[in-house]
């Protein structure tokens, strides 16, 4: 809709071929995604969870993953939902993503004695994003190419507990 309101429909639909080809090829390289359950968290002054109308949760879906019911049925009609530290629960899911913006807030959540005690954190099936400029982007919608091609040449990353040194901002319990 936005490239054809400027006037650039062409090249917009090649954006969007463009991606779902890479988006296809990252679930083809991950079958491991499919069926899996995901969250993406961020911490600020509470915890909180986005659903799955939201683009970062629709990156992880593109990717095969599920955001499950229950994270849209606590953000209602928004596209998040706070949670206290005592309902961390909620969202421990085969994958967690937390997102974060700066390394004293990774800090802080990786320190909470709660955040500790999920499954997904214990058994190292997550992943702390840092927000930067690309992220921003993303929202927007404008393709992070190189970051996608990138993944989708890393298979297993994030799932079944693997890590390689090369995958930065993930830790080991």
């Amino acid at each position: 809709m936005t490239g054809k309101a400027l006037g650039r429909g062409d090249r917009a639909e090649q954006i969007v071929t463009d991606l779902e080809q890479q988006f296809a090829s990252a679930r083809e390289a991950n079958p491991q995604f499919a069926g899996k359950t995901a969250a993406i968290i961020y911490k600020l002054e509470k915890f909180g969870v986005y659903a799955s109308e939201d683009p970062r949760s629709r990156l992880l879906t593109a990717l095969g993953l599920k955001i499950p019911a229950t994270i849209d049925k606590l953000a209602g009609d928004a596209f998040y939902a706070e949670l206290s530290s005592e309902r961390l629960r909620l969202v421990d899911q085969d994958v967690l993503v937390t997102y974060g913006p700066t390394p004293d807030k990774r800090k802080d959540v990786l320190e909470d004695p709660l955040y500790k005690r999920l499954d997904a954190v214990r058994e190292g099936r997550d992943i702390y994003r840092r927000r930067g400029r690309a992220d921003r982007r993303a929202v927007v919608l404008q393709p992070a190419e190189p970051p996608l091609r990138a993944r989708a040449a890393r298979p297993q990353a994030g799932v079944g507990g693997r890590r390689r040194p090369s995958d930065e901002g993930r830790r080991g319990p």
